[in-house]
């Protein structure tokens, strides 16, 4: 690469690129951490309602067919990850990129069942008028709870990773291209892809319904709140992949991310 390409700008600091894997660092741990203190989902039956405005752990299953109609159970899929990512913090010589590459896949593994909107979603499927009606017998706080007119989808993972979201940017900013991962760049382009392109298939979904600009009957639609999920899952796992392009930041991420992974399997029982 020619030096003209890369000679130094103003914005660019020695200091600053790792600077903001430390910040994304931070931010991944504290997404991490929170998702432990999500509860557990209960068996509710055909109450919608139950799990409005509440931060709970959704059960999952992998999708890997053991016999007949066996699935590999979540709490299996992370304690293997924890103990994966524990492996790779110990070995000195694996590369960071590897280290980062399945560190994004532990903080997937750890943050997808707490990232969940399913209950809020069914409500705001209905209209403003209909879901007041359903609420009316309720107690007063459960009641303003489900108000569409306050519905707010961040929930307490969410802080971190809209941090992380700014901090990703900057970090590309301020980063040389020579010592920027590649892997980090595709994960960065797959998210803004599944976000841009979701919203603008949603919104033109919308269009065609002829209703796009009139809330009270769009609400939140459940396809945009899957484009909600995916950004933030992608950028948790670009935030990794970035974290994995320093030796020491890689292994600290992976020790940190297999602790939280195996506590999760002890102290939630997750996969249950």
């Amino acid at each position: 690469m020619s030096a003209a390409a890369e000679r130094p700008t103003r914005y660019r600091r020695p200091w600053a690129g790792p600077l903001c894997e430390w910040v994304l660092l931070a931010c991944l741990l504290l997404a991490a951490g929170l998702a432990l203190t999500a509860q557990q989902r209960v068996d509710v039956g055909a109450d919608v309602l139950a799990h409005v405005r509440t931060f709970y752990r959704e059960t999952l299953l992998g999708v890997v067919k053991l016999g007949g109609e066996r699935v590999v159970p979540y709490r299996l899929l992370l304690l293997l990850a924890g103990l994966g990512l524990a492996l790779l913090a110990a070995l000195p010589r694996v590369r960071p990129e590897v280290r980062g590459a399945v560190a994004a896949y532990g903080v997937l593994l750890l943050l997808a069942p707490v990232i969940n909107y399913d209950a809020q979603v069914e409500v705001l499927k209905m209209l403003p008028a209909d879901a007041r009606m359903l609420a009316e017998g309720l107690p007063p706080a459960q009641r303003a709870a489900i108000d569409p007119d306050r519905f707010d989808p961040v929930l307490p993972v969410t802080w971190p990773l809209l941090v992380a979201a700014v901090v990703v940017g900057l970090w590309f900013v301020v980063t040389p291209s020579a010592e920027r991962s590649a892997a980090a760049a595709a994960f960065a382009a797959v998210t803004v892809l599944l976000v841009a392109g979701g919203s603008a298939l949603t919104h033109q979904l919308l269009l065609a319904r002829g209703n796009a600009l009139d809330f009270e009957l769009t609400q939140w639609p459940s396809l945009l709140a899957a484009v909600w999920l995916l950004g933030q899952l992608g950028t948790a796992c670009t935030a990794a992949v970035a974290v994995g392009s320093n030796p020491f930041r890689s292994r600290l991420l992976a020790g940190s991310l297999a602790l939280l992974a195996l506590l999760t399997v002890a102290l939630t029982g997750a996969g249950r």
